[in-house]
């Protein structure tokens, strides 16, 4: 069986911090059949499910101490 690569819009989509779109929108619009597929697929590709990739794209940039310095 050939897994097939999420497409760029997949993760587009689970980056966007508004878009509450359900993984399974997600999976289907990107072209995949069942979430299963989507998700096996996505893990291979960015060795992370789905759900993981959404929640380290939400998290806040890690900033050095000079950059808490300076204030950013």
């Amino acid at each position: 069986m050939a897994l097939r690569r999420p497409d760029r819009r997949g993760c587009r989509l689970l980056e966007e911090r508004d878009n509450e779109a359900k993984l399974i929108t997600i999976a289907l619009d990107s072209g995949f059949a069942s979430i299963a597929s989507f998700n096996r697929a996505f893990r291979a590709i960015q060795g992370c499910t789905p759900s993981e990739y959404r929640t380290a794209a939400h998290q806040p940039v890690a900033r050095g101490p000079r950059a808490a310095k300076a204030g950013f």
